[in-house]
């Protein structure tokens, strides 16, 4: 899933939290279902790394997130949309500060 979002509106930060409590990085799955976070700028990285980190130091099972700089995006096909309507339903409950 590509997410645009403004961030007076919602920090990168939550968008990890959101991330992490949505799917399981604790497994390593073939290229198409791997669990990663492309990012856009060092700043993006930084916090990605600070989140994966703190989330490693409270367990003992290696977190299998990888970690990529953002290049051209392209959309599944239509048969995996299932997932990006089940996410954009339950981060919908972030209340009105969150959107696409």
């Amino acid at each position: 899933i590509q997410i645009t979002f403004n961030s007076s509106k919602i920090s990168y930060e939550k968008l990890l939290d959101v991330f992490f409590s949505e799917h399981s990085p604790l497994y390593r799955a073939s290229a198409q279902y791997r669990s990663a976070i492309w990012f856009h700028n060092e700043a993006q990285r930084a916090a990605a790394e600070n989140k994966i980190q703190r989330l490693q130091d409270k367990i003992s099972t290696l977190i299998c997130t990888d970690l990529e700089k953002a290049s051209v995006w392209f959309d599944a096909e239509e048969y995996h949309q299932v997932r990006a309507k089940t996410f954009k339903v339950s981060v919908a409950e972030l209340g009105p500060s969150f959107s696409f």
